[in-house]
C-alpha cells in the first residue's frame, strides 16, 4: 500500500509540476529577485565600501563578512605591490597602535612590537618604498589637529592615507584602499563594475538581434497559424479546413536557442559581473559539509530504478556514480572544504575517478562501435566546448580558466587519435583474433610513455602549449604552468555553470540571492542553477544537430565557418590585450 501511495503521489506531482513549469518558476524567481535587488541598490546606495565598514557579521570568531560583498585576504606581495611608493600615517591611541602593528605585519610579518608604547613608531620597507608611521596622540585635541593641519598644508610630506581616531580591522583597511588598485577577483568590496570589452559588446549585440529576430519570426508564424485555423460551416456544422502541423524549421530552432541562451547569459552577467546580486566569502565548518552529504545519502535511499545492464561499468552505472560525485564536489566547493586537508585529499580521489570514467566512456564507444568518423568527433567537441566558449566571450575569461573542459577535450582527442591511428583495433576485430589484443596493449603502452614524458617534463610540456595559437587557449595569467599543474595533478572537475550562478566571483565566493537567510538562499539559488543547467544542455543538443550536420560536405563548410569565427575571435582578443597593456 505504501508503494502504491508513493507511485500515485509521484504521478500526481509530475502531472502538475513538469520540467517546463519548473523552468518558468525559475524565470519568475530571477525576475522578482533582480527587481528586488535593483530597488534595494537604489534605496540603500551602491557603495560597497560603506557596507565594508558599517554593516555585516562575523563568520566564526575572527572572520568579518561585510553585507553584500567579499573581502580579499591580501598576501605580502600584493600588499607591497599596492602600497609601492606610498606613505601611510596612523595617528591616535593604543587601539590605533594595534591597528598599525596589524597593518605593518601584512607587509612584513617579522616586524616586532617593541619600544616605548607611548611614542611615535616608524616603519619603512626600502625595497618596496613603503613608509608607515604611527604618531602617538591619545586624545583628539589641538595637538592632533595641528599635526593633521601641517600635513594638509605641506604637499610634499603629506601621507597618501591617514587613519585617525578609531580602530578597526587591518584587512578591512587594505580592502578599502587596495581593491580599486589591484582589483582582486575575490574582493568585490570597493570595486566598481568592470567595463565592457569590445567582444562583450559584440556578443550583447548578437544576442539582442537573436532575441528580436526570434520575436519577429514567432509573430509571423503565429499569424500564419491563425489563418490556417479551421472554421465551422454554419449549414453542415463541419470544419472546412484541416489544421496544418508545419514542422519546426532549423532557422526557428536556431533563433529560439540563441534567444534562450541570450537570456541565460544575461543572468550569468548579472550574477557575477554587474554587481546586482550580493556575494559572500566562503567559511568552512564541518557541519556545512557533512550535513548536506548525509542528507542526500538518506534521500537517495528512497529513489532507485532497475537496470537491464549487468556488466561492470555500464553506462547507467557510471552515470549514477558520476552524478553522486558531482553532488559531493558541488557541496565541497560551496562549503569551502578545500581548507580541510582530509576532505581535500578525498575529493582529489573523486575527481580523478570522474575523469577516468569520462575517458572510459569515450574508449568504450570507439572500442565497441568503431565509429571514427569526423561527425562523431565534431559532435563531442561541440558539446564539450560550446558553453565554455560562450562564457569566455560573455564573462571575459580565458579558455583555460574553465580548466576541466580543456582537460577533457585534450584527453578525448588523445584517446581518439590513439585508437584511430593505424592499425584501427576494435572489439569486433579483436574477438576474431587474439593477436589484436596484443596490438591494442602495445598502443596503450606507447600512450602511457607519452603521458609520463609530458607529466615529468615540464619544459617540453610548456614549449608545446606555448606555441601560438595553442597559447591563447591554454595560457592563464601569461603562462601555461597552471594548465600543466591541472593536467598533471588530478585532472579536477567543476560544473561549469556553478562558476557564476551558484558560486560567485569566479568560484571564490557564494552568490547571495536571499540575504540574511543562508539556508533559503542555497535552496533558491540551487533550484535556479539546476533549471539553467538543464536548459543549457537542451540548447547545446539542439544547436549541435544544426551546426554539426551528418553530411560531410555540409559539415566541412560549417567547420570552415567555425574556423573563421575563431580566427576573428583571436584577432579581437589580441587587440583587447594590447589595449589593456
Amino acid at each position: 500500500m505504501a508503494a502504491l501511495a508513493y507511485n500515485m503521489g509521484k504521478r500526481e506531482i509530475n502531472h502538475y509540476f513538469s520540467v517546463r513549469s519548473a523552468k518558468v518558476l525559475a524565470l519568475v524567481a530571477v525576475l522578482l529577485l533582480a527587481a528586488c535587488h535593483l530597488a534595494s541598490r537604489r534605496y540603500r546606495g551602491n557603495d560597497s565600501c560603506e557596507y565594508l565598514l558599517s554593516s555585516g557579521r562575523f563568520l566564526g570568531e575572527k572572520v568579518w563578512q561585510p553585507h553584500s560583498c567579499m573581502m580579499h585576504k591580501y598576501k605580502i606581495s600584493e600588499a607591497k605591490n599596492c602600497l609601492v611608493d606610498k606613505h601611510i600615517a596612523f595617528i591616535g591611541d593604543s587601539r590605533i597602535r594595534q591597528l598599525f602593528y596589524s597593518f605593518v605585519k601584512i607587509i612584513n610579518p617579522q616586524f616586532k612590537e617593541e619600544g616605548n608604547k607611548h611614542e611615535n613608531i616608524p616603519f619603512e620597507d626600502k625595497v618596496a618604498s613603503v613608509k608607515v608611521d604611527f604618531l602617538w596622540h591619545p586624545e583628539v585635541n589641538g595637538s592632533m589637529k595641528q599635526c593633521i593641519k601641517v600635513w594638509t598644508e605641506d604637499s610634499i610630506a603629506k601621507p597618501h592615507v591617514i587613519v585617525a581616531g578609531a580602530a578597526t580591522s587591518a584587512m578591512i583597511l587594505m580592502n578599502v584602499y587596495c581593491n580599486k588598485i589591484l582589483k582582486p577577483v575575490d574582493g568585490s568590496c570597493c570595486q566598481p563594475r568592470p567595463p565592457l570589452t569590445l567582444i562583450q559588446k559584440l556578443a550583447a549585440c548578437f544576442f539582442t538581434l537573436s532575441i528580436i529576430g526570434y520575436l519577429i519570426f514567432y509573430i509571423i508564424h503565429r499569424n500564419a497559424h491563425r489563418k490556417n485555423k479551421p472554421c465551422t460551416d454554419l449549414e453542415s456544422g463541419e470544419e472546412k479546413k484541416n489544421i496544418i502541423n508545419t514542422p519546426v524549421s532549423p532557422l526557428e530552432t536556431l533563433l529560439q536557442s540563441f534567444c534562450k541562451l541570450g537570456l541565460i547569459m544575461a543572468y550569468f552577467y548579472m550574477c557575477d559581473r554587474a554587481n546586482l546580486f550580493m556575494k559572500e566569502n566562503k567559511f568552512y565548518t564541518h557541519s556545512s559539509f557533512f550535513i548536506p552529504i548525509i542528507y542526500i545519502l538518506v534521500l537517495g535511499v528512497f529513489y532507485n530504478e532497475n537496470t537491464k545492464e549487468t556488466k561492470v561499468l555500464n553506462r547507467e552505472q557510471t552515470d549514477e556514480w558520476k552524478g553522486w560525485m558531482q553532488l559531493v564536489i558541488l557541496i565541497y566547493h560551496i562549503s569551502g572544504a578545500s581548507t580541510f586537508l582530509p576532505v581535500y585529499m578525498h575529493i582529489r580521489v573523486l575527481v580523478a575517478a570522474y575523469l577516468f570514467q569520462t575517458g572510459y566512456g569515450h574508449f568504450s564507444y570507439f572500442w565497441i562501435k568503431g565509429d571514427f568518423g569526423i561527425h562523431r568527433v565534431c559532435q563531442v567537441l561541440f558539446r564539450l566546448n560550446f558553453l565554455v566558449v560562450v562564457l569566455c566571450i560573455v564573462m571575459d575569461r580565458p579558455y583555460q580558466f574553465y580548466y576541466f573542459v580543456p582537460l577533457v577535450t585534450v584527453w578525448f582527442m588523445i584517446i581518439y587519435v590513439t585508437l584511430a591511428l593505424w592499425p584501427q583495433i576494435i572489439q569486433k576485430k579483436a574477438n576474431g583474433n587474439c593477436f589484436w589484443h596484443f596490438g591494442l596493449l602495445l598502443k596503450l603502452a606507447f600512450l602511457l610513455l607519452f603521458i609520463c614524458f609530458l607529466a615529468y617534463s615540464q619544459g617540453a610540456f610548456e614549449k608545446i602549449f606555448s606555441l601560438w595559437p595553442l597559447s591563447k587557449c591554454f595560457e592563464l595569467k601569461g603562462n601555461v604552468y597552471e594548465w600543466w599543474f591541472r593536467w598533471r595533478l588530478d585532472l579536477s572537475f567543476l560544473f561549469i555553470c556553478q562558476y557564476h550562478i551558484w558560486l560567485a566571483a569566479d568560484t571564490r565566493g557564494i552568490l547571495v540571492l536571499i540575504p540574511g537567510n543562508p539556508m533559503l538562499n542555497i535552496i533558491i539559488s540551487t533550484f535556479i542553477f539546476v533549471c539553467v543547467a538543464h536548459e543549457i544542455s537542451q540548447i547545446t543538443n539542439d544547436l549541435a544537430q544544426i551546426i554539426i550536420p551528418k553530411d560531410n560536405s555540409s559539415l566541412l563548410k560549417r567547420l570552415a565557418c567555425i574556423a573563421a569565427f575563431f580566427c576573428g575571435l583571436l584577432i579581437l582578443s589580441s587587440i583587447q590585450d594590447k589595449s589593456r597593456d
